[in-house]
This record gives structure tokens, C-alpha cells and sequence, in this order.
């Protein structure tokens, strides 16, 4: 959920996590994808313990798709500081993972 709930922030806010969770050291921009890509391949495991409903299923998808279609070498540039809060690719992130959280809590 956290995973989540920082994909949710505003590029500031995102920016000030990514700062205080690598202790100031340069920021890296993939560890928003790299950490919710962590919690998602754990999904199927929380769904059966009952842990998490599966019907927020389809939107963590949604958002786990939108977040690989924008990996790669030629997507290099949306994963730059600047971007965050430039890209209309982040703000779409954004919008996916506010509908991802609504249906977590």
C-alpha cells in the first residue's frame, strides 16, 4: 500500500520521499516502479490470506502496466527528476494509483 499511496504524491511530495528513503543520496526515480513492482508480485499471496480484495485487481494492473509501458532505454527521460513533474505520463501514474488506493483502505 505504501508503494501506492507514494505513487499518489504530487512530484514534490515524491521527490521528498525519494529523498528521505535514500538518506539524501541521488535520487532515483526508478525505485518508485521498483518498489511497487515489489509489493505487485506479492499480490496473488495477499489476495489468498485474505489480506487484500481482489477486486482492487484491476486497477494495481492498470497501474502496473502503465508504469512498465513507460520503462525502457527510450523512455531513459521519464525517469529524471524533472520529469516527475513535467511528463503527462507521471500524472497519469498518479491519476492510476489514486484509483489503485481507493480500493486498498
Amino acid at each position: 500500500m505504501r508503494s501506492v499511496a507514494v505513487l499518489t504524491l504530487d512530484a514534490a511530495g515524491q521527490e521528498a520521499w525519494l529523498g528521505r528513503a535514500f538518506n539524501g543520496t541521488a535520487v532515483a526515480v526508478a525505485e518508485l516502479e521498483i518498489e511497487f513492482d515489489e509489493g505487485f508480485a506479492l499480490l496473488p499471496s495477499f489476495v489468498a490470506r485474505g489480506w487484500l480484495d481482489e477486486a482492487a485487481l484491476p486497477a494495481l494492473t492498470r497501474l502496473d502496466e502503465h508504469l512498465d509501458a513507460m520503462s525502457g532505454d527510450h523512455n531513459r527521460h521519464l525517469w529524471q527528476v524533472e520529469a516527475l513533474a513535467t511528463r503527462a505520463e507521471w500524472a497519469q501514474a498518479r491519476d492510476l494509483a489514486r484509483a489503485a488506493l481507493i480500493l486498498l483502505v
